[in-house]
């Protein structure tokens, strides 16, 4: 699990590649957030929590961590990306950990890896979580999975000289670099679940591991030939204390057969926590307000849009969602440039007036970052 910490020249360069094939890769990127003192950063057992819509995330993350100086950086990664080959052996070597996708809900596992996790924070390390459990692959805010963020918990309560907080950041993208392929991926996932033969299972797995290849293969071709992937937000809060969540005391279950068993209580308030933080910082866009107010329809007037979009960004206002790349904008200026932004990910056109949806599987993954009435 441990891997040999590499000297700062070498973290400072890899950062700086990093940074520059996000910079010619994306349009624009956009950090919000407070001012973070790093030399408070570097008192803190750090966990990163943020929502996961793309393996993008984890460059993301990692170059803005770094640049905020924040070191000793670990990160959970699913056995789909750890496995892949060329890029799988990579990310190991740069701090990634491996977390068995199948086995998630297997108490035993789940328990062995957090108590991995907690000796990494307990031996300096700054853990990245993506509390969600995996990539969105429908696009809605899913339930937060306690087993990893229990950790945090636990380093707590057996370190309590040291504080431990968790760091909230949600990442919003206009052109999701694997959009487009997720209906294949969930596909293939299908397969590989349902019992069969050898060789369905082999399709399964072909479909399932080749279309993340494929989206990884057309993101850096864009990158190499310096077609932009539209814009990206980052919006974040100042690190929480875990002791500022949960009274480790209280919740404390002193007849538990261990400490994970001991914090279940704490780590479903924790969670609650964070899954309100999410709903709370990540951006609406253009993009999600158009995919919402199409309503599910094939073919939808523009001006239904246009009617259907305030109504939808007022609710927004409403429940606190992060509305502030709509805020400027006008209910017609949200509708077109939300429809230009789904025509590049070839899942509408426009004619006439007329918004007809191409790809519903797109248009209804944009619509679900939309909460619910």
């Amino acid at each position: 699990m441990y891997l040999p910490m590499h000297d700062a020249e070498y973290l400072n360069r890899l950062a700086s590649r990093v940074g520059s094939f996000l910079e010619n890769t994306f349009a624009a990127m956009h950090f919000e957030g407070p001012a973070l003192d790093p030399a408070y950063l570097g008192r803190l057992s750090l966990m990163p929590v943020c929502t996961h819509r793309s393996h993008t995330d984890y460059f993301i993350l990692g170059s803005f961590l770094h640049r905020i100086g924040v070191h000793n950086i670990r990160y959970a990664a699913g056995d789909n990306l750890t496995g892949l080959p060329l890029i799988g052996p990579r990310f190991l070597s740069w701090g990634a950990f491996p977390v068995s996708r199948t086995r998630a809900m297997n108490r035993t596992y789940v328990r062995t890896l957090c108590e991995q996790v907690v000796a990494m924070l307990n031996d300096g390390g700054n853990v990245i979580v993506f509390p969600e459990g995996g990539r969105s692959y429908k696009g809605n805010m899913m339930e937060i999975k306690y087993g990893l963020i229990g950790a945090s918990i636990v380093a707590q309560w057996r370190n309590p000289e040291r504080e431990h907080a968790f760091f909230p950041l949600t990442i919003s993208y206009e052109r999701l670099p694997e959009v487009r392929y997720f209906e294949t991926l969930e596909k293939g996932r299908a397969i590989r679940k349902a019992n069969g033969y050898l060789l369905n299972r082999i399709r399964g797995n072909m479909l399932y591991f080749g279309a993340d290849l494929m989206a990884c293969t057309e993101f850096i071709l864009a990158n190499k030939s310096r077609k932009k992937h539209g814009e990206v937000f980052i919006d974040y809060r100042e690190p929480v204390r875990v002791s500022d969540i949960v009274d480790l005391k209280e919740c404390y279950s002193a007849k538990a057969r261990d400490d994970f068993s001991a914090f279940r209580r704490a780590m479903q308030v924790a969670g609650n926590h964070l899954f309100e933080e999410f709903m709370r910082l990540y951006r609406l866009l253009p993009i999600h307000i158009c995919a919402a107010a199409t309503g599910g329809d094939r073919s939808c007037p523009r001006a239904a849009v246009i009617d259907r979009a305030g109504t939808i960004v007022a609710r927004a206002r409403d429940q606190k969602r992060n509305t502030k790349s709509l805020d400027t904008l006008t209910e017609e200026q949200i509708v077109d440039k939300g429809t230009e932004q789904l025509a590049a990910l070839r899942a509408v056109t426009s004619r006439r007036n007329t918004i007809v949806v191409r790809r519903p599987s797109i248009v209804s993954y944009h619509a679900a970052s939309i909460a619910p009435e």
